[in-house]
């Protein structure tokens, strides 16, 4: 607006005649419009908004799931403090009866399984999950039922600390929150995606060129057989592809060992008391792993060939990482929601910066990266990833 009155009124009254250069009428209208639009924002439209919601002229109307302690310290702000416009409606918990008093005057109007109609009924415009005490299959079960209203959801739980501590996040008033929201298929982010995957892994083909090639030789001379290490693994929607590394077994291995360790990891929830540092897929000490083979996954250049899977289509720079069939069927149905993406070669908990995630911590992270994709997250994740690599800080590449 503030470009096409600039246009109109220098086109009108044609003076002084040095305003109408094009590239003049540009850079004054882009300076001009940062500065107001800047100002509006923080001044204007910020005062105005503050001075509605005080009075009651925009509402939010607030639904909480859980009726615990975080339920209750949530509530205690939202009924304490008028300025941002919420208005809380209420609670809904599947272990306290219906009706119950949790804070105040308010009370649990349902079970989960009964959102949609609370929602319908109160007229709710937001819905905050504060739960803790739950698995994470329950928390995303819920999420899920929250999400299928249509409003806004936001997670307040101990369960998403990883992501607290890693990503920016909305604050609900003083409470750090998860926003959750439908993935969406927005193809010009894929687009822009795609093309960066390209041109970052053209960039690491070119510079790690020299690498891969004394990584080649080296395998050649530790150990009978070929240099790189074919499997297959599913890719985006399942799509099986050959997934490329550096070998760095021995060849004709078992991969029975693996097998159980992946089965049980999936089953518990946990990683094996010798998993450590080395990650979710690793095994820690494994006999199968040549001299060399030690050497280039620490560093993780066993992963270098996967910029060629990259650069075929198959897989990403960022995404969860590619998961085995064998491993794809001792799945749960939320775990699977990860291969809805193309798989990466680096992700959002490899750059967490915790050394004992376990399975579960991983698949919430990836479902957290699947709902926030957006080439600029991607640009984030990579940048942390530099350091994790040079300073050895590996999680499970």
């Amino acid at each position: 607006f503030i470009f096409l009155g600039y246009v109109l009124i220098t086109f009108t009254i044609k003076y002084p005649q040095y305003l109408i250069d094009s590239r003049l009428v540009i850079a004054y209208s882009t300076i001009s419009s940062l500065i107001l639009v800047s100002v509006t924002r923080l001044f204007i439209f910020r005062t105005f908004f503050l001075l509605f919601a005080k009075n009651q002229l925009i509402r939010r109307r607030i639904l909480i799931v859980g009726a615990g302690e975080s339920g209750k310290l949530v509530a205690a702000n939202i009924v304490t403090d008028r300025t941002y416009g919420m208005e809380l409606v209420g609670f809904v918990d599947d272990n306290i009866p219906v009706g119950t008093k949790i804070f105040g005057n308010y009370i649990t109007l349902g079970t989960t399984k009964e959102i949609n109609d609370i929602v319908q009924i109160y007229h709710v415009d937001e819905i905050v999950v504060c739960l803790s005490n739950v698995t994470h299959h329950r928390l995303m079960d819920i999420v899920d039922l929250c999400k299928s209203t249509g409003k806004l959801v936001q997670v307040y739980s101990e369960l998403y600390d990883i992501v607290a501590q890693k990503v920016q996040i909305e604050r609900f008033k003083d409470f750090p929150m998860i926003r959750m929201s439908y993935f969406v298929n927005d193809q010009f982010n894929y687009i822009i995606k795609r093309i960066l995957d390209i041109i970052a892994s053209l960039f690491a083909i070119v510079i790690f060129s020299p690498f891969m090639i004394y990584i080649a030789i080296a395998i050649k001379k530790d150990s009978p057989g070929p240099v790189l290490f074919k499997q297959k693994r599913l890719g985006q929607n399942g799509k099986l592809f050959t997934f490329y590394k550096f070998r760095s077994m021995y060849m004709d291995n078992d991969d029975r060992m693996h097998r159980e360790y992946l089965a049980n990891l999936i089953k518990n929830g946990k990683q094996a008391a010798t998993g450590g540092a080395e990650g979710i897929y690793k095994i820690a000490d494994d006999p199968r792993i040549t001299p060399i083979g030690k050497f280039i996954r620490k560093t993780s250049l066993d992963e270098l060939p996967q910029f060629f899977n990259v650069l075929k289509g198959d897989m990403s720079i960022v995404g969860p990482r590619p998961a085995l069939p064998y491993e794809y069927e001792n799945y749960s149905d939320w775990h699977k929601e990860r291969v809805r993406v193309l798989p990466g070669i680096t992700g959002l908990w490899q750059v967490s910066g915790r050394n004992a995630l376990n399975f579960e911590d991983m698949v919430v992270l990836d479902l957290y990266y699947i709902e926030n994709i957006s080439p600029w997250f991607d640009v984030q994740i990579m940048l942390k990833t530099i350091p994790v690599l040079l300073f050895g800080r590996r999680h499970a590449f």
